[in-house]
């Protein structure tokens, strides 16, 4: 089944290291031009829920397990308010998920933690997923090597040649 939505703006969600791996793909999508940008998840709860529009705006969440206090509060108002969310989590059953209109997950047994908390596979498995995502959007709008160096003016990318 494939869901489809209107997105004119992708908003990311997400704190601590998830919130690092949100804040690259929000980079990496305005790299190939499609606007996003990062919202640290305490800032919905403090007047950024106005930022997301429905309708217009998709709402992403980054959340290993899935139960993040902050990211549920603010995709339980979102929600409410009528705008699209989405999440990406190591928990198919996490509130998250549940809240979401689709939910990317993957398994978190299978993602060893050191000690069972330090967030390290689950990062490297969120940018595998995000780095897959970002491939397939790039191939499905047709974005051109030359508009991605457009954005790119200085170093290394600016400077190869088209």
């Amino acid at each position: 089944m494939q869901t489809r939505f209107i997105c004119l703006f992708c908003l990311f969600v997400s704190l601590g290291k998830s919130g690092i791996v949100a804040q690259r793909m929000a980079s990496s999508l305005t790299s190939v031009s499609i606007p996003a940008t990062f919202i640290h998840a305490t800032e919905w709860l403090h007047g950024d829920l106005g930022r997301a529009l429905p309708g217009r705006d998709v709402v992403l969440f980054f959340s290993h397990s899935g139960n993040t206090e902050e990211c549920v509060c603010a995709a339980t108002h979102l929600v409410k308010k009528g705008v699209t969310t989405l999440s990406l989590t190591g928990n198919k059953d996490s509130k998250l998920s549940k809240l979401s209109v689709e939910s990317l997950s993957y398994h978190s047994a299978d993602v060893q933690e050191l000690w069972g908390c330090v967030p390290t596979s689950s990062i490297v498995v969120q940018e595998l997923l995000c780095n897959a995502v970002l491939r397939e959007l790039i191939q499905r709008r047709g974005t051109r090597r030359e508009a991605f160096k457009f954005n790119h003016p200085g170093g290394a990318i600016g400077a190869a040649p088209s």
